[in-house]
């Protein structure tokens, strides 16, 4: 299974990507807008991978993260619930993946609480317990020649202990397994899958490990008209739109790193020629991903140039501000050459 995927930076114009590639009837997958990054993102499986065989250190750790963010997501929302998205099989693939990367349990034991995680009222509780609890161990030390130290355990779920001894290549069959299994439900019984934000920039090698079989793009957009929507119609504050000076260092930043996507399955897509050079990107793109034009039998179902190019040249309207013209000197390189 041929395995696509797309990633931009707020706005930058990934989902034209996805929604496009769902007008191919070989391209299985569900709404664009639902982003797959828990896989491998923050104490994602580049994480276990890590901790399993680069360092072979914490693994317990690792799984106890990754199956807390799963647990997260799981239910996150309406538009991003992972359970709903993989048909109610998330949590359960997820936790048997783990219990697979565990190996034979041994004992049970206390996880220590990751002190920043917890709020004022929960490290207050801790405090006080384990004050009292030294108070008791005292008493009982006086008296006695045994030693005793009994902690709280407040906070510090019991976990098991098992035996972690892997080797790069069970991981990665193990995990392989894990993926394939929850992306068939996306996919369904079609020979590639788009799924949107699915890689990120990659790890020790870690996706041609994991996916003999991958399309990656990364899109990119006129800085003007990402400022725009970022300040006036998204009004997010994940970027630094209220001040032009680190919002063009951040655009600069992360286009910067992105060269770090610079391999054989990757291509980059300009939003802006998906729109003005219509019918000459689709045919790059198809040739990329290695689809028919016979196949796209939904033409503009779901990506439709003469609609989204109301979503181009928005700076337009926004001349009076300033910050277009230092846009334009300092990010000169990354403006669309529009005719």
């Amino acid at each position: 299974m041929r395995i696509l995927s797309c990633d931009g930076y707020y706005g930058s114009g990934s989902s034209a990507i996805n929604d496009l590639l769902s007008e191919y009837s070989c391209v299985g997958g569900k709404a664009s807008n639902f982003e797959c990054r828990v896989f491998f993102g923050v104490y994602g499986i580049p994480n276990l991978y890590n901790n399993f065989v680069v360092r072979n250190m914490y693994p317990n750790y690792a799984i106890r993260d990754y199956y807390e963010i799963c647990k997260f997501y799981a239910k996150y929302r309406r538009k991003m619930n992972y359970e709903k998205y993989f048909d109610g099989h998330f949590m359960e693939y997820t936790e048997e993946y783990l219990k697979n990367l565990s190996g034979k349990q041994i004992g049970v034991t206390h996880f220590s609480p990751n002190y920043y995680r917890l709020n004022h009222i929960e490290d207050f509780i801790i405090r006080v317990s384990n004050k009292i609890l030294s108070i008791g161990n005292s008493i009982y030390n006086r008296s006695h020649t045994d030693v005793r130290e009994v902690t709280s355990y407040l906070f510090q779920p019991e976990q098991p202990v098992s035996m972690y001894e892997f080797d790069e290549e069970k991981f990665i069959c193990i995990t392989k397994n894990y993926l394939y299994k929850l992306i068939k439900h996306i996919a369904g019984d079609s020979e590639m899958v788009v799924m949107d934000a699915f890689f990120q920039r990659d790890v020790e090698g870690l996706y041609d490990k994991l996916f003999d079989d991958k399309r990656f793009f990364i899109t990119n957009r006129d800085p003007r008209d990402v400022y725009i929507t970022n300040k006036y119609i998204f009004k997010t504050k994940s970027i630094p739109t209220n001040d032009i000076e680190s919002f063009c260092d951040w655009y600069r930043h992360t286009r910067t790193y992105q060269r770090g996507y610079d391999q054989k399955d990757v291509m980059r897509v300009r939003f802006e020629d998906m729109i003005y050079k219509y019918d000459e990107t689709v045919s790059e793109i198809e040739e990329f991903v290695g689809v028919k034009s016979s196949e796209h039998i939904y033409k503009h179902k779901y990506f439709d140039p003469n609609i989204s190019i109301n979503n181009t040249r928005l700076w337009v309207k926004y001349k009076e501000d300033d910050s277009i013209n230092y846009i334009e000197k300092q990010l000169s390189e990354w403006l669309y050459p529009f005719q």
